[in-house]
């Protein structure tokens, strides 16, 4: 995958359909308005709503190319297409590995849960942000273009200031 400029991306894969979410999310909205555990939830007036909408990576990518500060992000399940040019890394390969496992003339679909393809361009003043949150599945992360910073928490000393929204 290191030959993924945008050009090759939309040449290659421009046709394949992605999820785009907001820039900046704010997943309290998945709680607005709501009582949960004897609490209501709260949401101030400029919390931006959760919106979920699919277009073409070629669009996406065109799209974020003439307005950089667009306010939106590719999330999405990594199409099919993709996973030929991306190399698992060879530890997610450790264990036994069952012959019929294997999808036949897949040979990049490996055990892990699902591959993810995150796409994002802001003006280099800018940085797209998520709210300090748990994520459920284990992951790797990794970065093939620009920077992204993330911040891992060690839950078995600080839980406590983690939010865990997916607890209601």
């Amino acid at each position: 995958a290191m030959n993924w400029t945008d050009q090759y991306i939309m040449d290659h894969f421009g046709d394949e359909v992605a999820k785009v979410e907001w820039r900046n999310e704010d997943r309290l909205t998945d709680y607005c308005g709501q009582q949960i555990r004897g609490k209501y939830i709260h949401c101030p007036q400029d919390t931006i709503p959760y919106v979920e909408s699919r277009t073409s990576i070629r669009n996406f990518i065109q799209k974020s190319q003439k307005d950089p500060s667009w306010a939106k992000y590719i999330i999405s399940q990594m199409p099919d297409a993709m996973g030929k040019d991306w190399k698992v890394p060879g530890f997610f390969n450790c264990g036994k590995r069952f012959e019929g496992d294997r999808m036949k003339g897949k040979p990049w679909m490996t055990q892990m849960y699902e591959n993810n393809f995150w796409y994002l361009r802001v003006p280099p003043e800018k940085m797209g942000t998520s709210t300090i949150h748990y994520d459920m599945n284990h992951q790797v992360m990794c970065m093939f273009a620009g920077k992204k910073e993330w911040i891992m928490w060690d839950l078995r000393t600080e839980s406590q200031k983690v939010p865990m929204w997916n607890e209601y």
